[in-house]
């Protein structure tokens, strides 16, 4: 018969490979870009995909179906599709490459965000499609310098474009107001020691491609530090012309400076809990700023169930991120089951969210206006 003790680290064991299992992907977030790789092998060439699917009800019911303050889970009421991708990639020893391609919610949000959308829509259409492209070079230096060019995920903020990489699925508030999604540009990355990595980012501004941005006259520079297994912590800063984010389109760009920094802390073998502050301010109609904070907790209660809870304030006084002077609250739920067959990854979320402003943001019914929208929803995602 098997003691307690070891049926105790037997179990302990289960866990904790679960947790290293979510782990085991490619963040958007985190700083310096360690991790650009860390979900594939090291075969010559690799193939993955990922399918995302969600269907979400709104108890305010908008009469044109449509959530606001949503990054890509705004569809109401109708079956969606959050994202359809292929992944192609080479993990370099010297030389690599990504390409991270799929259509769906995030790459209609690329195109949202794209501020080439309205004078160049072909090129932005189609460049929206692709979430990553980018080679890599690593110089012999030190500890190996990593070299990309071409087009990549922020570094900016904690949680990821995709959805399979969050806790939850809706993407936050700070993540839709307040942070870039990605760049293209040079990212160079250094491990400085076996706990501190740095990464210098030469971009052309937030969310562009090859047109609309700025001329390559952005820049950022990320740390990540992991004093120990359990405890991650990141900081970052960008800074470079923008255009303001309601107003894509318009050829005024004015200097934008952007903090943002996180932690993410496993306490014990079943509790993780982060926290995560964004910070930043643009010279447009004389200076104008923004912050936020959020709060996250996961509870991994057996290897194929995890529960996550998610809360944040997010202050917009001046309108410049929403369109609207307001201050921003809410709260997110998630219950998740997570398996795997024949080597494909499935995860399944029920989420609860409540999103309240203290200004009538949100759509009631036909023609209403409210402070609060409460959704419910469920989601459907495969990696394979």
């Amino acid at each position: 018969m098997i003691s307690q003790t070891r049926r105790a680290q037997a179990t302990r064991l289960v866990v904790l490979g679960a947790l290293s299992l979510c782990d085991r992907t490619a963040h958007a977030g985190g700083g310096a870009a360690t991790d650009a790789y860390d979900d594939i092998d090291d075969d010559a060439v690799v193939v993955h995909g990922l399918a995302d699917a969600y269907f979400e009800g709104a108890f305010n019911k908008p009469s044109f179906g449509m959530n606001q303050l949503r990054a890509f889970d705004a569809q109401t009421g109708v079956p969606a599709l959050g994202m359809l991708r292929a992944t192609l990639a080479h993990k370099p020893r010297t030389f690599g490459f990504r390409l991270d391609a799929g259509l769906g919610a995030v790459a209609d949000g690329y195109l949202r965000f794209d501020p080439a959308a309205a004078t160049h829509p072909g090129l932005s259409r189609g460049l929206s499609y692709v979430e990553q492209a980018f080679v890599t070079v690593i110089v012999p230096v030190g500890r190996g310098l990593e070299v990309d060019a071409g087009k990549f995920e922020t570094p900016v903020g904690l949680e990821d474009n995709e959805a399979l990489d969050n806790w939850n699925y809706s993407r936050s508030l700070l993540y839709l107001l307040a942070e870039p999604s990605y760049h293209a540009g040079l990212r160079l990355t250094y491990p400085v020691t076996s706990t501190l990595s740095a990464s210098t980012f030469w971009v052309n501004g937030w969310d562009a491609n090859v047109l609309g941005g700025n001329g390559m006259r952005a820049f950022a520079a990320a740390v990540s530090w992991r004093p120990v297994a359990s405890l991650e912590v990141v900081a970052d800063y960008m800074g470079g012309p923008e255009r303001a984010p309601t107003r894509l389109s318009a050829p005024t760009l004015s200097f934008r400076n952007e903090l943002d920094a996180y932690a993410r802390c496993r306490v014990t073998d079943r509790v993780t809990v982060a926290s995560t502050v964004d910070y930043g301010r643009d010279a447009a109609s004389g200076g104008v700023s923004w912050w936020g904070i959020g709060a996250y907790a996961r509870v991994q209660v057996v290897p194929w169930l995890a529960g996550s809870l998610r809360g944040e304030h997010y202050d917009d006084s001046d309108g410049f991120t929403s369109g609207a002077k307001q201050r921003l609250e809410e709260v997110t739920a998630t219950v998740e089951l997570r398996g795997e067959v024949h080597a494909t990854k499935w995860v399944g979320r029920l989420e609860y969210r409540r999103d309240q402003s203290d200004e009538p943001s949100f759509a009631v019914g036909m023609a209403g206006r409210g402070t609060h929208q409460d959704t419910l929803g469920v989601s459907l995602l495969a990696a394979f």
